[in-house]
């Protein structure tokens, strides 16, 4: 829940202010099993009806002070709780006297097993009332707004959208380890503080009765988060949780529905979850990391097997993908770990003029004119394939024997380590005279007459390179290189270290 000192409406776990039109499918919380349900009419706060506690009533210690909003669990209110001195949120179930002895236990079970959940990201139950014809939970109160008006409001920030997703993945984990599932994981139930803290409310109270007072049993939830093995029979699971945040995320990343299909039934709302393809964006986000995608779509497959198979593997996944922010390294030591590199890579590649000086004493039979052209020839392949496979080994353990040496490492724009592909492609490009030395090799190689022309060149603009690149990096704050700007990357110092 969700409150403000002001007299306008407020967001308030479980509670829905009333909005020009019908809430819609994206707000039904519902049993269904059928097309054509309908959503309930929200009733604002400021219009009362004779069913609403008046300010001042009492419930056990808890007195009454104002109507904050409505859901489809029912009214939910701001109270003062006598007995410690504090204010709290009361939420009272909406046409108790239709629900069946059995729900009424489980929602009082489930309630108390909110209430076990005593965590920094979840909004804390405080008290179960036990009374048949009124049942009413107390509740932590939160002050601020929720993700789906925070998400209307405004895009997030690749920071913000990681930071909540862990704090919700760190509730569910907890809920999970305690056997709790949510069932109705939605932006509209992940409340955010005035200090952007995410928790998350209403756990598996979505379950109400229809307008209509039928009871549709089955399915508990809001069919536009629903997994599409719910819709066949499953039970609410981990799994089925997890494909409800899939969606919950997608929206807090792109600010859309996964699913770009109208629809007007419930029916063709639960058929986009049996077959419509997610859809994502052509072109990707440049704030957003890469791996963030793999994430959303992992979450969101059909098959609850493909998805995560616990949370503490989601977190790991999500932590990994935190932008962090990385120290630019200075010039000089980048500049020195760079010379390092140089020279060892030119001693690496020296083993080509000894392969050249070896082939020459190979005639094999041949004029001495081409076993010469053979070995040079030869020393050229050896000398790429070299490189190639520092190419290589640099993809594969991510450092340099100078990076290492002077604490560096290289980062993408979100300050998290570069994938494989982009450090091989890197290097080349940082080593550009040396890249360069070796395609004039080859045509040097080949075109003898114009081996001053090739030798000249080279110096001229492996000369313009070093000049253009460190300029680039002393007009800019990042110091970023040529190649630095190419590839989205930057050096930075090496935190791990």
């Amino acid at each position: 829940m969700s409150a403000s000192s002001g007299p306008e409406q407020t967001p308030v776990a479980g509670a829905t202010p009333a909005e020009p039109d019908s809430v819609g499918l994206h707000d039904l919380p519902a049993t269904v099993v059928y097309s054509g349900a309908t959503a309930d009419q929200s009733t604002a706060p400021d219009q009362p009806d004779e069913g609403t506690l008046a300010a001042g009533a009492l419930l056990k210690h808890f007195r009454i002070v104002r109507l904050l909003g409505r859901g489809g669990m029912g009214d939910v209110y701001e109270a003062h709780d006598e007995s410690l001195e504090r204010t709290v949120a009361i939420k009272i179930i909406r046409a108790a006297g239709d629900i069946s002895p059995a729900d009424h236990a489980r929602l009082i079970h489930e309630a108390r097993s909110q209430a076990r959940l005593n965590h920094p990201h979840v909004v804390q139950i405080y008290y179960v009332g036990l009374e048949p014809e009124c049942p009413f939970l107390a509740m932590e109160i939160v002050r601020g707004t929720t993700l789906a008006e925070r998400i209307s409001q405004r895009v997030l920030t690749p920071r913000e959208i990681v930071r909540i997703s862990i704090q919700i993945t760190e509730a569910l984990r907890r809920a999970a380890e305690m056997g709790i599932v949510h069932a109705d994981i939605k932006p509209g139930n992940i409340l955010l503080d005035e200090a952007g803290i995410a928790k998350l409310s209403d756990f598996g109270l979505a379950q109400r009765n229809t307008a209509a007072g039928q009871r549709y049993v089955g399915l508990t939830g809001t069919p536009r988060y629903m997994a599409p093995e719910l819709l066949t029979g499953g039970r609410n699971s981990i799994a089925s949780d997890m494909y409800a945040l899939g969606i919950t995320l997608y929206e807090l990343t792109l600010g859309r529905y996964p699913y770009s299909q109208t629809v007007t039934t419930m029916q063709e709302q639960l058929d986009l979850h049996r077959s419509a393809d997610v859809e994502f964006p052509h072109h990707w986000p440049d704030d957003v990391p890469r791996g963030w995608k793999e994430v959303l779509a992992r979450l969101l497959a059909k098959q609850p097997e493909q998805r995560y198979a616990d949370y503490s593997q989601l977190h790991g996944d999500i932590r990994k993908l935190q932008p962090t922010a990385r120290l630019p390294a200075a010039i000089v030591p980048r500049a020195e770990a760079w010379l390092i590199d140089m020279v060892l890579v030119l001693v690496v590649l020296g083993v080509s003029v000894l392969s050249e000086w070896a082939l020459r004493f190979v005639h094999l039979g041949l004029s001495e004119t081409v076993a010469s052209g053979l070995a040079h020839f030869a020393a050229n392949v050896i000398q790429a394939g070299v490189f190639f496979l520092l190419i290589l080994a640099y993809g594969r353990f991510k450092t340099t024997p100078g990076k290492r040496l002077f604490q560096l490492s290289i980062a993408d724009v979100h300050g998290l380590p570069c994938t494989p592909m982009r450090l091989m492609l890197r290097l080349p490009l940082a080593l550009f005279p040396i890249s360069l030395g070796i395609v004039l090799d080859f045509f040097d190689r080949l075109t003898v007459s114009l081996s001053l022309w090739l030798v000249g060149g080279g110096l001229v603009v492996s000369a313009l390179w070093l000049v253009l690149n460190l300029s680039s990096m002393v007009i800019d704050k990042q110091r970023l290189a040529l190649h630095d700007r190419l590839l989205g990357t930057r050096a930075v110092v090496d935190h791990a270290r």
